[in-house]
C-alpha cells in the first residue's frame, strides 16, 4: 500500500514537471512573439527590454540579469526563511532565458512589415502567455522572481501581494520613462502595454475557467 502511494507521488511529480516545463516553453515564445511585434510590453518585460538595450545583453539575457536580481532580494529579505524549494527559480530563469533567446534570435527572424500584422502577433503572443500562466497556476508548482520577491515583501511586512506585485510595476515603468527621457532608449510603454493588460486578464480567466478544471485532475 505504501509502496503505491510513492508510486503515484512519483508518478505526479513527473506529471507536474512536464506540464511545467511545457508551459515554460510557451511562455517564453509568447514573451518573444510581443518582442518581436514592438508595439509595447508589459511593464517586467518592458523593464527587461529597457536593460538589454541599455546594456547590449539579448532579452532573453537580460531577463537572467533582472530575475536574478528579484531572487538576490529574496535572499536579502528572507534570510533563514529562505526555503531550499526557493532555490528552483535560478534553473528556471536560467532556462527560461536561453529558450526565449532561441525563440527570439533563431526562430523568428522575419520582418513584420505591416502595423496591423504586429499587433495580431503581439496578441497572439500575450495569448500564449497567458495560456502558459494558466498551467502554471493550476499546478502551482513553479512561481517566477517577480512574483518570489513580492511575496516576500508581503511576508515581512503589512503590504498585501498584490499591491507589492503592482508597486513593482510602476517602479518598472518609471525606470524605463526615465531611461527613454534621460538615454533616448526606445520607449517600451506603448499601446500593447494598454493592449496586452486587457487581453491578458481576458485570456487568463477564460484558459483557467476552461483548463483549470482538467488539469485540476492531474493532482488528484
Amino acid at each position: 500500500m505504501k509502496e503505491n502511494q510513492i508510486n503515484t507521488k512519483n508518478e505526479q511529480n513527473i506529471k507536474y514537471i512536464i506540464i511545467s516545463v511545457l508551459a515554460l516553453v510557451l511562455l517564453a515564445l509568447g514573451a518573444a512573439m510581443q518582442v518581436k511585434s514592438a508595439v509595447g510590453l508589459s511593464p517586467w518585460d518592458a523593464l527587461t527590454a529597457t536593460i538589454s538595450e541599455l546594456t547590449g545583453l539579448k532579452f532573453g539575457t537580460a531577463s537572467m540579469v533582472s530575475n536574478f536580481l528579484m531572487i538576490a532580494l529574496q535572499l536579502l529579505i528572507l534570510r533563514r526563511r529562505f526555503k531550499l524549494s526557493y532555490w528552483t527559480q535560478v534553473p528556471i530563469v536560467l532556462g527560461f532565458g536561453y529558450v526565449v533567446n532561441f525563440f527570439l534570435y533563431k526562430i523568428l527572424q522575419f520582418n513584420l512589415d505591416q502595423y496591423w500584422f504586429r499587433i495580431i502577433f503581439f496578441v497572439v503572443g500575450n495569448n500564449l502567455a497567458a495560456l502558459a500562466n494558466s498551467f502554471l497556476v493550476t499546478i502551482d508548482t513553479i512561481i517566477m522572481p517577480p512574483e518570489g520577491f513580492s511575496s516576500a515583501v508581503a511576508k515581512v511586512s503589512d503590504f498585501e501581494f498584490s499591491k507589492v506585485r503592482f508597486s513593482l510595476d510602476l517602479v518598472s515603468v518609471a525606470f524605463c520613462l526615465m531611461s527613454t527621457l534621460l538615454m533616448s532608449t526606445t520607449l517600451q510603454i506603448r499601446e500593447g502595454t494598454i493592449i496586452g493588460i486587457f487581453i491578458y486578464n481576458i485570456s487568463l480567466r477564460l484558459y483557467m475557467k476552461l483548463i483549470g478544471p482538467r488539469l485540476k485532475k492531474v493532482k488528484e
